[in-house]
Formats: structure tokens, C-alpha cells, sequence
């Protein structure tokens, strides 16, 4: 299977062990998913992540640097060749926290540190006491 990592692909591979690898690129950030696993992942973005780390994001990242709030989608929709993912956090989770890490997890769970990094960016948010936050992203495949 062949990766441009200047360009939008996909593909998977399937090993002779039972193991899958699956590949996803995008102009904004490539990253390569090697599942070492015999069963099929969803291979849905289904959690976004909070941190409190100021360390540059890098293609190598596979977790936030401190990850300390994450919550499910509570919206997906896609429309031709864009993905929209919203999630909504309410102010008794977020409220008077400052965040400076955020970052889009495939297949993970509750749990922190789990699932696949897809994207995590630098951000600098800080929340007064009563307030709330609603994230909307979207990711163009092209």
C-alpha cells in the first residue's frame, strides 16, 4: 500500500497473522495505525481530549502530553468529503480549568490514553467558573 503524506489517502492492509495495519493521511497531519490485534477496529472518531501540556505537537504524538478531561462525540456528521464532529462540555467539568492541549481520538474509550491520536493541536483556553464549551471540528479528506 502506498502513502502520499503530502496528500488525503486511506488504505488497509491486512497481515498474514491476523493483524491489521491501516493508513490514513491528511495534508494537515499523517499518521500511520498499526493494529497488532485480530479484531476489526470501527475506525470512528468517537472521543476528544483536554490537556494541560505545552509541548509542540508532533506527528509522532500518540497521546496528549497530559491529557485531564475527555468526553464523546456528542454529534458526527459528514457531508461529501468532510467529517463534522461536536462535543459539548459542561461547565461542572470545565468550568474555571485552563486547557493549552486538545486532540481527536479514534476508537478510544472513557478512559484517558486511550485509542488512536488522529490530530492534537496547542490551544491556550482558559474557562470562568460558569462556563461551558462546545467544540466543533471538522476534518476535510481531499
Amino acid at each position: 500500500m502506498a502513502t502520499d503524506r503530502e496528500g488525503g489517502c486511506a488504505g488497509f492492509r491486512s497481515g498474514g497473522d491476523g493483524s491489521q495495519s491501516h493508513s490514513f493521511c491528511s495534508p494537515q497531519r499523517a499518521c500511520d495505525i498499526d493494529f497488532r490485534t485480530t479484531i476489526t477496529p470501527t475506525l470512528k472518531a468517537n472521543y476528544f481530549a483536554l490537556g494541560s501540556s505545552s509541548t509542540a505537537a508532533a506527528n509522532a504524538d500518540t497521546t496528549l502530553g497530559t491529557e485531564t478531561i475527555r468526553a464523546a462525540f456528542t454529534d458526527r456528521s459528514s457531508y461529501t468529503n468532510i467529517a463534522y464532529l461536536d462535543v459539548f462540555f459542561p461547565s461542572t467539568s470545565v468550568g474555571g480549568n485552563s486547557y493549552l492541549e486538545a486532540g481527536i481520538f479514534v476508537d478510544g474509550t472513557a478512559s484517558a490514553n486511550t485509542g488512536y491520536l488522529l490530530s492534537r493541536v496547542i490551544i491556550n483556553q482558559t474557562l470562568g467558573s460558569a462556563q461551558t464549551l462546545t467544540v466543533n471540528c471538522s476534518i476535510t479528506i481531499s
